[in-house]
This record gives C-alpha cells, structure tokens and sequence, in this order.
C-alpha cells in the first residue's frame, strides 16, 4: 500500500508496504531501510517508536499510518500520525499520536490481551507487596529460624524478583505511545528478557526444593536436622544459571531480533521448559507419596490420637510446620475418630494446598493451544491467574495464615505492651502507699522508684 503525508496544501506518496514497517523492531534497522529515502529541503529522519517505522518525509508534513492492528486497534481506519516541524524535527520528540485510534472498540482478541495484561500487572503487584511482608517476617523474628524457613525466604526471594522484572517488562504495555525507550535498546530488552527465564527457573526449583524437603521429613524419615543446606542453594539458583546460558546463546545465533518478547513461540523454548516440566513431575511424584502417606497417618489416628510425628500437624489441622522434626499443635489437638469421609476431606485439603505449593498449578496450562481462538484466550488468561498470583498464595499459605507466624507476631505485640503496663502499675502503688503522707505522685514518674532502684543495685 501506499502511505500518505499532507500539509494541507501538498499532497505526497511513498512507495513503502505497511508489512515493512511492522517487520522492523529497532531503531537502527530502521534508519538503514530507509535511508535511501531524501527529500529536497529539511526532512524527518525515519524513526522507530516501538510500534511503527516512520519513514522519512519532508519538514512540515504530517504522515498517516493504520492503527495499529497488532495492538488490537481497527486498522482500516488511518488515523495514528506523526508531524514533522518546520526545522526538520518530528513533533513532541518521539512520540506517536495514536489517540484517534483509540476511540474506535477492541477487537475480541484486543480484549482479552488487555485483560491479560491487567491481570499480570495487578497480581504481579499484590504478589510482590506481601512477598515483600513474608521475606521481613521470616527475617526479622528469630523465633523462626530453622531450616524450611531458610528454603522459604529463598523461594520467597526468588518470587519477588520475578516479579519486578515482570512488572517491569509490562511497563511499555501499559503505554500505546511508546515512550519507554529503554526497550528500543536490544541489549536492556535481551537481558531483561533472560532474567524473566531465570528467575521462573529458580521459582520452579525453589518449588522442587521445597518438595524435596517436605518429601524427606514426611515419607523417607530422616534428615530432621541438616548440617548445612548449600546442596540447596546450588540447586535452586545455581542449576538455572546452567539451562538459561544454553538458551541464551542459542537465541543469540538463531534469533537476530532486538527482543525477544515471542520466544515462547520458538522450538528453542524447550531449553526452558524442558527442566520445568522435569522439576514439577518430579514435585508431582513427591506428592503422590506424601498424600499416601497421610491417608495412613489418619487411619493410625484412630488408634495413636496423640502422635508427635512432623506430619501430625500438617494432618490434623493442616498447618505446614515450621520447626523441624516437632509440631507445636500435636500436644493441643487430640482429634476424633474420623471416619471414611473426614479422611478424604482431610487428603483432598492436603491435596489442595500442596498443588501451589509445589508448583503443579503449572502443569493445568502448560502447553499453549496457539489456535487463535478460544483455547489459547482461555489458556493466556488462566495462565496470567496462575503466574501472577503465586507469590500471593504462597505469603498467604506460609506465613499469613500459619499458626506459628501469628504466635510469634501475637507474642512480640504482648511483649512490646507489658513493659508499660508493669511500670504504671508499680508507679500507681507508690502512689497509694504515699497518699497517706499527701505527696502528690504521677504513675510512671516516682522518682522514688529510681532512689530504690539505685539504693538496691549499689547493695548488690
């Protein structure tokens, strides 16, 4: 097609095709495409806003383009333009004016991309502000200190930063006027790119980590205490290091593209899924086992009601412990004898929480229909459910609602208010011993209590 620029009093052409200038995707590529373009007088240097190659035109001018239809706009109307100026500089810089286009609906498919997008930026945003609530309350209360809370403050790590990269990565999205120019950079927007697969490598194996222990403290029996937990650290970030290199520099010989924003449509992505795939199976096969055991559990808990195992907690109140090897509920909670169905009530709530947990939530919408058409919108905004929200599920499931987390915070709140309360108690006592003598006294500043207090240290 041809496109069109005007000043209202001249009309001019150029001989370009619209596919050409939705195939370029860096601003460099777009300046040698055009560069044999030239004008007689000031012009507009070709320029690339993320979006569109905006070819060359002369100054004064204002060129038409079809909104954008990859963007979800109907591209039968030609209203996005930019004008070129009298000194030869496109207007306002770099940036487009697609605002016309806006006032024309969605396409279908448009929706449910924004949709999809919304979806990640709101669940990406309330998983990070709790993931960063948990990772404090891990830190900073000593009382929980203990082996899995490690594997959790990592996994919980590794969470977060996925993340921020991810809202980051969605920030040019959240702007049709592409005025983040940090993504025309291939480098920034490669590299941002590979972060995003290297910490949803981590938050897989941190997963696979954290099945592995719960594994071998309910099923195998041993390692209630371990020496050190470096074998874990080189896991769950040193294994990932490992499978994104691989993929990186396969990208980097097989894809020339500035970004690479549609690499899940590349057979290379397998680098990346393969050991995903790999991980939740086998985080699959720990649950198999760790479910079989806690059906038995539960029909032992008809004749052993007061067990003291680590999986006692976990069985009867469903509360994932936190210490190793002992549960603060097995001495408080003596259970009735359940019968068939509270044993299968309790197995399928073990079921329910362990899934996103370990990560096998993941495995419900793995593989992408890329049919166009209903299958993959269910897929896209099922699977941005999923994504953006573990980080959510998992503050809630490990710390907001567990026993231990609350008796800590309780116990730090009491502590925190009985200093106070004993020293206006002892000072109101003074007081009334004193009232006889009509000395006037104010709770909480007897100086006679700091006399006694001085009087009482020298003795010792």
């Amino acid at each position: 097609m041809a496109l069109w620029y005007i000043n209202f009093t001249d009309l001019g052409v150029l001989d370009v095709e619209l596919e050409d200038l939705l195939a370029i995707s860096d601003g460099p590529a777009c300046q040698e495409r055009f560069s044999s373009i030239s004008h007689a007088g000031l012009s507009c240097n070709s320029t690339w806003d993320s979006i569109y190659c905006w070819p060359s035109i002369p100054a004064g001018h204002t060129i038409f383009l079809p909104c954008p239809h990859h963007k979800g706009f109907d591209s039968s109307k030609i209203l996005a333009h930019r004008t070129c100026d009298e000194d030869g500089e496109w207007l306002m810089g770099n940036w487009t004016n697609y605002t016309a286009c806006l006032q024309y609906p969605f396409k279908p498919d448009a929706a449910v991309l924004l949709a999809v997008r919304d979806i990640y930026v709101v669940g990406s945003s309330l998983s990070l502000l709790t993931l960063c609530v948990t990772l404090f309350i891990f830190c900073y209360f000593r009382r929980l200190q203990c082996d899995r809370i490690r594997i959790h403050k990592h996994f919980v790590l590794s969470l977060i930063l996925r993340a921020i990269i991810l809202i980051v990565l969605l920030q040019p999205f959240l702007d049709i006027s592409g005025s983040y120019e940090y993504m025309n950079e291939p480098a920034v927007c490669r590299g941002l790119v590979v972060l995003l697969q290297y910490f949803s490598l981590t938050n897989i194996f941190w997963m696979l980590i954290e099945g592995l222990f719960l594994y071998v403290r309910c099923v195998v029996a041993v390692m209630r205490h371990i020496s050190s937990l470096t074998v874990f650290y080189v896991i769950g970030w040193g294994a990932p290091v490992v499978f994104v290199a691989v993929w990186t520099v396969v990208m980097s010989v097989y894809d020339t593209k500035p970004c690479w924003h549609h690499y899940g449509r590349l057979k290379y992505v397998w680098i990346i899924s393969g050991p995903i795939v790999g991980a939740l199976l086998v985080n699959l096969y720990f649950l198999f086992h760790i479910l079989a055991v806690l059906v038995t559990k539960i029909k032992d808990d008809q004749k052993t009601p007061h067990a003291t195992e680590p999986w006692h907690e976990l069985t009867l109140g469903f509360k994932l412990d936190l210490k190793d090897g002992t549960s603060n509920m097995a001495a408080a909670a003596v259970p009735k004898k359940p019968g068939e169905m509270e044993r299968i009530r309790k197995a399928l709530r073990a079921l329910f929480v362990l899934l996103p947990l370990l990560g096998l939530t993941n495995l419900l919408f793995f593989v992408d229909p890329q049919d166009g058409g209903v299958g993959e919108n269910i897929f896209q905004i099922f699977n941005a459910l999923l994504q953006s929200t573990q980080g959510l599920v998992v503050s809630i499931i490990y710390c907001f609602t567990n026993d231990e987390v609350k008796s800590v915070i309780r116990d730090r709140m009491n502590r925190q208010k009985q200093p106070l309360t004993n020293k206006t108690v002892l000072s109101a006592t003074n007081c009334h011993r004193r009232s006889a003598q009509s000395t006037t006294c104010t709770p909480g500043r007897d100086p006679d209590v700091r006399i006694q207090r001085s009087e009482r240290s020298s003795v010792v």
